[in-house]
């Protein structure tokens, strides 16, 4: 719980078997429930996944491999029915990109009432960008620059990144 407000994470994951315990260990205790979303995984992703020690109470979905965003919409419908509002929901990747040192940051917005939706920029350090596949980063420097001219914003990140949404946007 965080300000006064559940904390909820939702985990896309396929084929993460490398990365899923840790994502799911390293959880700030804030963290009251992480939602791992298997997404057709055809290695040890769900074995991992029930192995691994978290502080926030875990529940693993498995499907048979939608597209990422239908993944995480299943995880945060799964949020909407199972517990009680409000609260923040938090999208990290299973493979670990996202540092659990900054989810508060990007959940302190929402309960400042300052934002229904936070996204995160991987692009604001020299360090983040190093730390992407050359092919991601320039495919995001591209998409940044057509999302900026079909939005009129700027917008130097639309792909991957932190997502934190309130349950009260994620309800309309």
């Amino acid at each position: 719980m965080m300000g006064g407000q559940t904390i909820g994470v939702v985990i896309p994951a396929r084929n993460e078997e490398a990365h899923i315990g840790k994502v799911l260990e390293t959880l700030p205790e804030c963290v009251d429930y992480a939602i791992v979303i298997d997404d057709g995984s055809t290695d040890a992703t769900y074995k991992m996944a029930t192995k691994a020690s978290s502080p926030a109470e875990v529940t693993i979905l498995q499907t048979e491999g939608m597209v990422v965003g239908a993944a995480i919409d299943l995880g945060h419908q799964h949020l909407l029915k199972t517990i009680e509002q409000p609260f923040v929901s938090v999208v990290m990747a299973g493979d670990g990109q996202m540092d659990p040192n900054d989810l508060a940051a990007v959940v302190q917005p929402i309960l400042d009432d300052q934002a229904d939706h936070v996204k995160g920029n991987r692009m604001l350090t020299p360090t983040d960008i190093e730390q992407m596949p050359k092919r991601r980063r320039r495919a995001s420097r591209i998409l940044g620059w057509l999302t900026t001219l079909a939005s009129g914003r700027v917008v130097s990140a639309p792909q991957g990144g932190y997502t934190a949404t309130s349950s009260t946007l994620l309800q309309r």
